[in-house]
């Protein structure tokens, strides 16, 4: 039988209120498939793997069968998976040393050509270099190899640099000017307000002055009824 413990506590790393109960129950229920790790594991970017969970685990297991379409089951499928890797594929991801040179070995990859144009060239250097050098013992080819590999590694991200166009992102405000940045208010037209036009023709909201008699004109104020006009 297997440990209901050990698999509650792998799926309380993604949802912490998960129930034990149905926890166990999912844990009978796949029985022998979990003693294999290949059969215990589901590759989300195969969609043989994932058409196999739809028909039959959602659908059997689940019987998701009656209200749910085979392309809503596998959208279904496909956010289980983006909530399991987590944000950028951060659950993906090896802590410590381990993830640390997976990461650089992932860079080195992602930038594969640049990397071997500059491995051509570093090497015609390195040989010359060794070639004119005193020394060309043990010593010195372990020295030249493993400058090659930091300057390669340099390369690589230096390249992956140039290509995220960080340049091109618009700049992220500090927090201290965010808060202290103030908003226009918008202008709320209400019944009470005349539309002025100045002498320029721009045309600004305000508050309308005391009314005046039909046809009486003021330094610039509105005519009574609200109709705008230009001052002379």
């Amino acid at each position: 039988m297997a440990d209901h413990e050990e698999y509650l506590a792998k799926v309380q790393k993604y949802d912490a209120d998960a129930d034990p109960e149905t926890v166990k129950k999912i844990v009978n229920g796949l029985g022998i498939a979990l003693q294999s790790r290949d059969s215990s594991l589901v590759s989300c970017s195969d969609d043989s793997e994932l058409e196999r969970i739809r028909d039959g685990f959602a659908k059997k297991k689940l019987g998701l069968e009656a209200d749910h379409s085979d392309e809503a089951l596998m959208e279904k499928l496909n956010v289980v998976c983006a909530q399991l890797a987590g944000d950028g594929g951060r659950r993906l991801s090896l802590d410590g040393v381990a993830g640390r040179v997976i990461g650089v070995i992932r860079k080195v990859g992602q930038q594969s050509l640049a990397v071997f144009v500059s491995g051509m060239v570093l090497s015609q250097i390195m040989g010359w270099a060794l070639d004119h050098s005193a020394e060309r013992g043990p010593a010195a080819l372990a020295a030249a190899n493993l400058s090659g590999i930091v300057i390669l590694i340099a390369i690589a991200y230096i390249v992956g640099w140039f290509k995220s166009e960080p340049w091109r992102r618009e700049p992220v405000p500090h927090p201290s000017q965010a808060k202290g940045a103030k908003a226009a208010a918008p202008v709320e037209l209400r019944a009470d307000m005349r539309v002025a036009v100045p002498r320029g023709g721009e045309a600004r909201a305000g508050k309308a002055a005391a009314p005046t008699a039909p046809g009486a004109s003021g330094a610039g104020g509105p005519i009574a009824g609200g109709a705008a006009r230009e001052p002379v």
